[in-house]
C-alpha cells in the first residue's frame, strides 16, 4: 500500500475511515474533561482576499479564538477561527465557519535570518466549512509571518503579509471564489497546547471524513 505525503497534506485513502474513528474516539474521551475558557480566546483580523478574480472575492473569519503553541528552535502553530475554544475543541462543525491554520518554520531575528516580507518563513492552511452541507474547500499557501512579541509567553502577537495562495482540495460542490489569493492580517493569540491539541484532532478528522481520505490541515 503506498501514500502520497505532499507538504503538508498526507492522503491516505484506504486508512480514511479507521483513522477518522479512531481521532474523534479520542476527541469526544478527551474533551469530555478539558474546559476551555475565554483565557483561551485571544483574537485577530485576518483575510484571505483574491488577487485574480474582478470583482475580488474576500474571505475571513470573524475571531473568536486564536490559540497557539510554541515549539524548539522558533517554531510554532496558530490556528484562528469563527469558532469559540469550545467548539472549536468540540469538532461543532455543523455551522458555516472558517479556520486558518498558520504554521511558523523560523523565528526571524535581525542579523541572523531574512527580516523583509518578501522572505517565507511560515505555511498557511484557510479551511472553509459549509456548515452540515458537508461541502468544504482548502487553500493552502506559504507568506512572511512578522512576531511583534516573543514566542514562548502567555500571549503572542504577529502579522502575516506577502502570501500567495490557491485552493488545494475541496470537495466537488465547494465553489472557489477566490482562484489565486493572498492572506494578510494580524493576531494575538494565547498560548494553550491542550485546547490546539484538541482542535488539531478535531478538525483533521472533519476535514478527512468530508474529503473522504485522510487529510492533515494541523501537524500538531
Amino acid at each position: 500500500m503506498s501514500y502520497r505525503i505532499c507538504r503538508w497534506l498526507i492522503d491516505g485513502r484506504a486508512l480514511a475511515g479507521l483513522v477518522v474513528v479512531c481521532l474523534l474516539t479520542t476527541l469526544t474521551a478527551g474533551c469530555a474533561s478539558l474546559g476551555f475558557g475565554g483565557s483561551s480566546a485571544g483574537s485577530g483580523d485576518i483575510e484571505t482576499q483574491s488577487i485574480t478574480s474582478d470583482p475580488a472575492g474576500m474571505l475571513g473569519p470573524d475571531v473568536r479564538c486564536a490559540v497557539y503553541r510554541h515549539r524548539s528552535g522558533g517554531t510554532a502553530t496558530i490556528i484562528l477561527s469563527d469558532l469559540t475554544p469550545q467548539q472549536l475543541a468540540g469538532g461543532a462543525f455543523s455551522e458555516p465557519c472558517q479556520v486558518v491554520c498558520i504554521d511558523l518554520l523560523w523565528d526571524p531575528k535581525a542579523g541572523r535570518t531574512p527580516m523583509d516580507s518578501s522572505a517565507t518563513n511560515c505555511t498557511i492552511r484557510h479551511i472553509v466549512l459549509n456548515g452540515e452541507q458537508t461541502e468544504i474547500g482548502v487553500y493552502g499557501g506559504a507568506g512572511f509571518l512578522k512576531p511583534s512579541s516573543k514566542l514562548g509567553h502567555d500571549s503572542f502577537k504577529g502579522s502575516v503579509s506577502s502570501s500567495t495562495m490557491k485552493l488545494m482540495q475541496s470537495t466537488p460542490g465547494f465553489a472557489d471564489r477566490l482562484g489565486s489569493c493572498s492572506l494578510t492580517g494580524s493576531f494575538q493569540a494565547n498560548q494553550d497546547p491542550e485546547l490546539l491539541a484538541a482542535a488539531a484532532i478535531a478538525l483533521n478528522s472533519e476535514v478527512s471524513r468530508r474529503l473522504d481520505r485522510l487529510c492533515l490541515v494541523v501537524s500538531d
